[in-house]
C-alpha cells in the first residue's frame, strides 16, 4: 500500500500561473477613444482635393463604393479603400476577444493601408485635413497595446 501524501507538502506547492490574455485595462481605454476619434473623424472635412474639402463620410462612401466597382487595381488607391474594413474586422475580433492571429494580421494590414493612403496623399496631390488625421489617429488607437505589441515586433526583431 502507497504511503498517502503529506498534506502540508502539498499545501507547499506554488499554483500554476493563469495566464491572462484579455488586453489590459489601458488598452480597453485606448479602443474607446480610438472608436471615439474614427468615428467623429467621418463628420469632419477630411482631405483637400480639386479645390473642395469633402468630409470624412463622402471619402468613406467613395471608397466603399470603389471597392466593389474597381476600375483599376492601384495598390495605393486600394490601401486607403481597404482601411476601414479592415478596422471594422479588427473591432469585431477584439469585441468578441477572438481570433488573436487574425487580429495580428489586422494590425499589419491596417499599417500597411494607412502607409499607402499616405503614399497616394503624396502622389495625387490630395491635403489630408483635421478628419484625417483624426481617422488615423483613431485608427491606430483603437489597435491600443496590441498595436504597441505588434509595431515592436516589426521594427525591433534581433
Amino acid at each position: 500500500m502507497a504511503p498517502k501524501p503529506d498534506k502540508a507538502a502539498q499545501l507547499d506547492k506554488p499554483l500554476p500561473e493563469v495566464v491572462d490574455t484579455s488586453p489590459p485595462q489601458s488598452s480597453t481605454v485606448l479602443f474607446i477613444i480610438g472608436s471615439a476619434l474614427f468615428l467623429v473623424s467621418f463628420l469632419l472635412p477630411a482631405v483637400h482635393v480639386a479645390n473642395s474639402d469633402l468630409r470624412g463620410w463622402v471619402c468613406a462612401q467613395v471608397t466603399l463604393f470603389s471597392i466593389a466597382e474597381p476600375t483599376e487595381m492601384d495598390p495605393l488607391a486600394f490601401g486607403s479603400r481597404l482601411l476601414n474594413v479592415v478596422v471594422l474586422f479588427y473591432c469585431g475580433a477584439r469585441l468578441t476577444d477572438s481570433a488573436p492571429r487574425a487580429r495580428r494580421f489586422l494590425l499589419y494590414a491596417a499599417f500597411a493601408c494607412l502607409i499607402l493612403t499616405w503614399v497616394l496623399f503624396s502622389h495625387e496631390s490630395i491635403r489630408p485635413l483635421i478628419g484625417h488625421y483624426l481617422w488615423a489617429a483613431g485608427a491606430l488607437l483603437i489597435t491600443g497595446w496590441e498595436g504597441v505589441d505588434a509595431t515592436k515586433e516589426i521594427f525591433l526583431r534581433r
